[in-house]
């Protein structure tokens, strides 16, 4: 393999790209925290539109 070569520029733009990085990751509520409470609220409201279904019909629908 050939030497690893990296110039103190290299060295400062990974470390400036991977602070982004992490302050992304840090900020709250971030994308990810917006897509797991939309699904929560998806499922809550299938839940209650289920309830009102006959019996026979919510196991079916509790299948899918």
């Amino acid at each position: 393999l050939p030497p690893l070569i990296i110039t103190q520029e290299d060295v400062q733009h990974f470390v400036k790209a991977f602070g982004q990085v992490v302050a992304d990751a840090h900020k709250f509520p971030g994308s990810a925290w917006e897509v797991v409470m939309t699904l929560a609220k998806n499922m809550r409201k299938t839940k209650e539109a289920t309830a009102t279904l006959p019996r026979s019909l919510q196991a079916a629908s509790s299948e899918i």
